[in-house]
């Protein structure tokens, strides 16, 4: 936890002083990504399932330890209220690359809330006892 919470941090710091370094690679997104963050997820008390929905053979040039960190960090935030039902994380390909969904079927997120979802300073939702995705 601590070593997650250190390297976040400093990512953070990287990515605001435009100093962070990507490493593309290929990457098979439903392996390398998906079933991995999936794997992540799942406990056995929980009451939900998590579901993985993408071709075997969407691969794409990505930097794979940062997506996973960003599919992980989304992932979580859903796992967080979902009481029951499912947290899914699906991947298609489109015209212009790749989608990466990660859908749930906790309450979601106030329609007044949403606009201000990436502000810089925003209130955890985690406090309202509201979901963040």
């Amino acid at each position: 936890f601590v070593n997650n919470l250190l390297r976040s941090m400093l990512d953070l710091h990287r990515a605001r002083s435009r100093q962070m370094t990507l490493e593309p690679a290929p990457t098979a997104i439903k392996h390398d990504i998906l079933d991995s963050v999936a794997s992540m997820l799942y406990h056995r008390d929980e009451n939900f399932n998590v579901f993985v929905e993408c071709p075997d053979n969407l691969i794409a040039s990505v930097d794979q330890l940062r997506l996973k960190q960003i599919v992980l960090n989304l992932a979580r935030n859903s796992a967080k209220f979902v009481e029951k039902g499912f947290v899914r994380l699906r991947g298609e390909s489109t015209e212009d690359g790749i989608i990466i969904y990660v859908e749930d079927s906790g309450p979601g997120i106030p329609e007044d809330k949403r606009g201000q979802l990436f502000s810089k300073f925003q209130q955890s939702l985690d406090e309202l006892s509201q979901g963040t995705g």
